[in-house]
């Protein structure tokens, strides 16, 4: 989740470069980038215990090594319980700590701001209901890119 982070700056940094002609061609590439980059992100573990790990290892006696270090095997059973977890991880855990995210965060600034306007004594009516205006202040900006992120998560499972 933190390289997530890493990458959707990586990848705004590098979309930013192009210099594109419309936002259509901006969020086009952008969603690019940000789609193969959490790609490798998330399934660069799976593809390295599916196709690598224990496969260049050697024979008792004549291991191979790297950097002096002795190469990771597989148990006597294989990988095909370790990589099936993995894959639970990814796919349970991520869905858990994004729906934790999508709505803990959220709430969470609601509540600070509603916090920070009544410390400083900026609500008009302290008993009574908020006014529009109050309400709207209290209302969570919106990031630049709007629903970008929202459309990223509906078109593929990688958000």
């Amino acid at each position: 989740m933190t390289f997530n982070l890493i990458y959707r700056r990586i990848a705004t940094f590098l979309t930013e470069l192009e210099i594109h002609r419309t936002q259509t061609d901006y969020e086009n590439s952008l969603t690019l980038k940000m789609y193969l980059l959490k790609f490798v992100n998330y399934y660069s573990s799976v593809f390295y215990i599916a196709f690598f790990k224990g496969r260049f290892v050697g024979y008792p006696g004549h291991y191979n090594s790297l950097f002096g270090y002795r190469q990771e095997e597989c148990g006597t059973g294989g990988c095909l319980f370790e990589l099936s977890l993995q894959l639970a991880i990814i796919v349970a855990g991520k869905q858990f700590i994004n729906a934790v995210v999508e709505m803990g965060v959220p709430w969470l600034l609601r509540v600070y701001k509603k916090w920070s306007v009544h410390k400083k004594g900026q609500c008009a009516h302290e008993n009574h209901a908020p006014t529009q205006w109050e309400s709207d202040y209290n209302l969570i900006n919106q990031e630049e890119l709007g629903l970008f992120s929202e459309y990223l998560e509906m078109g593929n499972i990688l958000e």
